[in-house]
Order: structure tokens, then C-alpha cells, then sequence
């Protein structure tokens, strides 16, 4: 019925996303079995697990059992580093994270005493594989195509089928939730306080059906995340 955004107008948010980058030679996800993904301890688990994992395994490359290794490097700079000298095949980040990255070694390697690359060799061994997935949220929800596959959304508050919760009843409690979180003086501080978001629009089953999708082909089950 609702989804909870985050962020300031009018930059709200509908979910996260990854960045997934990698040297030059890998040109999609698929490529990635048998190789050696990496992780930086700068990103958050999703970013740097979880969405990468669902979008390798729903590309048939299982990140369980199909990956040659797991690596972690303590920073991005470090991740970026090990992905330039071969160490890993491929990583995931924030979006705009992997350029940050790319210019702090390069100004780095400005006054290193010992030989690092260059922006230009950085940037030409290695790039962006999937950009991140469009997580602005919608202007109007009713012409929205619904969350990218590629994005995981934040939470929804959903409701019972018609044959447990008729329409009427059901309308009448989005009705009344859509004004207790959109209320102009005290719907930012509820929506923070029980969503940990700052507002929340309308949404339908049809705008999940990208995401479930991905979900389905990637095998996705409750024990993911361990």
C-alpha cells in the first residue's frame, strides 16, 4: 500500500543500490564465475553484499559457490588498488564511490615515493560493469514503472489479501495511514520514528514486479544474508 523514501525533497529515495565495477576485461556479471569478488569495509553490507550477490546470482553465477574467493580490503582505495593489480575480478560500491576512489589514489600517487598508477591507468584498466540502479523516488507514483530490478527497496507496509481483508476495510486503513504519515506537522517526525524514513507515497504490487522477478532468478531465501 506504502512505501517508505528517505532523503530531502527533492532528492527522496526509494532504496539502495550498487555500483558494481571491475577490470576491463570483465564486461558482464556472467564473467564473474570463477572469479574473485571483493568488498570494501567502507560500504555497508548491502552495498557491498547483498545487491551485488542477488544481481550475480540472478545472472546464473551463484556468489556461493560459483566465485573462486571472497576477499575484504579495509578502504575503497585499497579495494580499487587490489582490482588494478589483479587481485580481484570485480567489486561493488555507492554509487560515485568508484570515481572518488580512482582520484584519491591518483593524488596519491602524486607524492608516493614508490611507482603507483596513474588517474589514466586506473582508468583504463578498470570500469564500471552495471551502473546503479535509479533509486530517486517517483513525482507520480501512478505513471511510475515501479523499483528496478537492480534496486532494493525500503520497507512496505502491505495488507492482507481481499479474501482476509476486504477492499473496503482496506482502503479504509491506507486512507487513514497515507494521513497519519503525510500529515504536514506531524507525519516527517512518525515516519521517522516508526519507519526510520521521512515520508512515504503510494504504491501497488504491479510496481514490484521487476524487483520479485530478480529476487525469483537469483534463488533469493531467508538465510541470504548470512
Amino acid at each position: 500500500m506504502l512505501a517508505a523514501r528517505r532523503g530531502r525533497t527533492p532528492t527522496f529515495e526509494i532504496g539502495q543500490a550498487s555500483e558494481i565495477v571491475g577490470r576491463a576485461d570483465i564486461a558482464a556479471l556472467e564473467q564473474l564465475a570463477g572469479q574473485t569478488f571483493c568488498r570494501s569495509a567502507q560500504q555497508d553490507t548491502p552495498t557491498a553484499w547483498i545487491i551485488p550477490a542477488l544481481l550475480m546470482g540472478s545472472r546464473g553465477v551463484n556468489p556461493f559457490i560459483d566465485l573462486d574467493t571472497v576477499r575484504d580490503y579495509d578502504s575503497d582505495q585499497a579495494l580499487v588498488r587490489a582490482l588494478y593489480d589483479g587481485e580481484c575480478a570485480a567489486a561493488a560500491l555507492r554509487a560515485g564511490d568508484f570515481e572518488k576512489a580512482l582520484l584519491a589514489l591518483a593524488q596519491e600517487a602524486r607524492t608516493a615515493e614508490e611507482q603507483l598508477p596513474t588517474y589514466d591507468e586506473l582508468a583504463a584498466a578498470l570500469h564500471i560493469i552495471l551502473p546503479a540502479g535509479d533509486t530517486t523516488a517517483p513525482a507520480n507514483p501512478s505513471q511510475w514503472a515501479g523499483v528496478p530490478a537492480d534496486v532494493i527497496p525500503y520497507e512496505v507496509l502491505v495488507a492482507a489479501p481481499e479474501s482476509a481483508l476486504p477492499s473496503p476495510f482496506r482502503d479504509s486503513a491506507k486512507a487513514v495511514l497515507t494521513a497519519f504519515f503525510t500529515d504536514r506537522i506531524d507525519g516527517p517526525t512518525r515516519a521517522r520514528r516508526l519507519l526510520a524514513a521521512d515520508g512515504v507515497f503510494a504504491v501497488e504490487a504491479r510496481h514490484y514486479r521487476s524487483f520479485l522477478t530478480m529476487l525469483a532468478d537469483a534463488g533469493w531465501d531467508m538465510a541470504f544474508t548470512r
